[in-house]
């Protein structure tokens, strides 16, 4: 019987089996190299995709701003903007508080607003009678003129001008008048800013430390506050006064037809005179400080004087005088009799003490 040669059960599979060993053909090899291309394409194509990706973001970020960019240390946006709107609510508060501190600083729109008048004559707001300024009680009577509260006692209720009766009816307008009047202090030039009523004119001049002060010496016509006046004297009169310590005893001889004896401490330049007036009983001798009635400090003074075996000896206070006058005063003062000799020497010590 003859075999065929046509892949029978044994032939075929031998034959498939050297089938599967044979070397590969070029349709294989070209099939496998088209698979490698197509990866790599692939693989090429998405690491480019990428790269313009990369490139991208990087010239996004170049084009941002510092300021735009959000830095580590800075806080998300919605804490800003609560942050801001603290800031605003604070400087809200913060303008309310100004306008109404400055409502408060400026007169209220219903106040009137003050005035400038100029009097021709000052002294109708003075008294009649004792020519002081008018103060509040001010009484008139039924014709319309007006005194003073003192005035009208002293007067027993009597008008000074009518004689009618005065004292039991207040004249309010005067009263109005003489509070809403101010003026500026007649030592304004010495340096003295108060603005005051009217009616305390006196009062304030009689306390004021501007008050000024004239030259003790003769012929001399220097008027200055307190401090430059001793300057001056101690520079134009100063051949001409005693000079002393504080707190220190001191000799001065006053001869009978002297009638004062300047004297300047070393140290302070402060301006005494020693004031010397001749009486029926003998001689009154006393210390006089010049400076304001209403200087912050005050003077005590211990003068004694001896003859032979006799000796006199007083302790009391300088008397405050803006401008000297040699005449007696109703103080203490330091009686030298007569039977002392022309000239005496006196032992003299002058101390500060504050008031």
């Amino acid at each position: 019987m003859a075999r065929f040669s046509a892949f029978g059960d044994e032939d075929g599979r031998e034959a498939r089996r050297h089938a599967s060993k044979r070397p590969r053909t070029s349709s294989d090899e070209s099939g496998q190299t088209a698979t490698v291309s197509r990866d790599r394409f692939f693989f090429s194509r998405r690491r480019r995709m990428i790269e313009i990706r990369e490139e991208s973001e990087m010239e996004s970020d170049a084009a941002l701003s510092d300021s735009d960019r959000l830095s580590p240390l800075e806080e998300p946006d919605e804490y800003a903007e609560e942050g801001d709107q603290e800031e605003e609510e604070d400087d809200n508060d913060d303008a309310e508080e100004e306008e109404e501190e400055e409502l408060q600083d400026q007169p209220s729109r219903d106040a009137p607003a003050p005035i400038t008048v100029t009097l021709t004559d000052p002294d109708v707001l003075d008294c009649p009678i004792c020519l002081d300024p008018l103060s509040p009680p001010v009484y008139q009577c039924e014709n319309g003129h007006i005194s003073c509260a003192s005035c009208c006692t002293k007067m027993k209720n009597k008008c000074g001008t009518c004689s009618w009766p005065i004292g039991y009816n207040r004249c309010r307008a005067i009263e109005m008048v003489l509070e809403s009047v101010k003026i500026a202090c007649k030592n304004t030039q010495h340096g003295c800013g108060e603005t005051i009523n009217y009616s305390k004119k006196h009062d304030h001049e009689k306390t004021c430390i501007y008050t000024p002060c004239a030259c003790p010496h003769q012929l001399c016509t220097h008027v200055s506050i307190f401090n430059s006046l001793y300057k001056h004297f101690a520079t134009a009169h100063s051949h001409a006064c005693k000079k002393f310590f504080f707190n220190t005893v001191f000799s001065v001889v006053v001869e009978t037809s002297q009638r004062c004896l300047f004297l300047q401490e070393r140290l302070e330049d402060i301006l005494f005179v020693l004031d010397h007036t001749i009486d029926s009983l003998g001689s009154f001798i006393s210390v006089v400080c010049v400076a304001p009635t209403s200087s912050n400090r005050s003077f005590t003074y211990d003068i004694s004087a001896k003859d032979g075996t006799s000796s006199i000896r007083v302790k009391a206070v300088a008397e405050n005088m803006p401008k000297w006058v040699s005449q007696p005063r109703a103080k203490k003062l330091f009686l030298m009799p007569k039977d002392f000799i022309d000239s005496v020497k006196i032992e003299l010590m002058i101390q500060s003490v504050a008031k």
